[in-house]
């Protein structure tokens, strides 16, 4: 699974500058088995491409856009939150968990 986020975050980051739509039409367009992992590697694309202190917040964006499921809304938020504690002290990660909506925040380890 490891290897397959990190295959789509690179394909992700080719098209994350150009539009994030199309980045998630190519996921859709994935097995079924791997929309979750290709959602996630756009995440990765996401925070990697985003400036120092946004990474969190521009991801977060993405995955709040109505283009995704609820199942890769899931999957979003579990990247985001899973790698967001990497760029963010303790207290200010409460912050970022208190502003993802409800249902995801069973991701946040807080």
């Amino acid at each position: 699974q490891k290897t397959m986020i990190s295959l789509y975050s690179t394909i992700a980051l080719v098209t994350t500058n150009q539009e994030l739509g199309r980045s998630v039409k190519i996921c859709e367009s994935a097995p079924s088995e791997f929309i979750k992992s290709c959602i996630k590697g756009i995440v990765l694309a996401v925070m990697s491409v985003s400036k120092s202190g946004q990474e969190v917040k521009n991801a977060l964006g993405f995955c709040n856009l109505g283009i995704l499921s609820s199942e890769e809304k899931d999957a979003c938020f579990d990247m985001v939150i899973d790698h967001g504690s990497i760029y963010y002290s303790k207290s200010n990660f409460k912050k970022i968990c208190a502003g993802v909506p409800e249902l995801y925040r069973v991701y946040c380890p807080i």
